[in-house]
């Protein structure tokens, strides 16, 4: 057995995110208001609340809907307890 993960960490959520990122700005600016007028610190603000709200929506969509997908439909990979077939002539 490998201690090698399939994939690292930060990648299992990437597609997740980009798909998300627009829709947690929107969701951010809806909270603060749309008289939003910048300054450097709520700019900060803005920033990290956004990348709060993608991050834990992105979670959440690979938790609840891509990993029970992937175990519904994948198929088993080649070596992963099924022997392979031998052909002869």
């Amino acid at each position: 057995m490998s201690t090698r993960p399939d994939q690292p960490p930060g990648r299992i959520q990437a597609d997740a995110f980009h798909l998300l990122h627009f829709f947690a700005i929107q969701v951010v600016l809806h909270v603060i208001g749309l008289d939003f007028r910048p300054t450097n610190l709520s700019s900060v603000g803005f920033v990290l609340g956004s990348l709060a709200v993608s991050v834990v929506a992105a979670w959440a969509l690979y938790e609840l809907v891509e990993k029970p997908m992937m175990r519904r439909f994948a198929t088993k990979r080649r070596g992963e307890g099924q022997p392979s077939a031998v052909v002869r002539s």
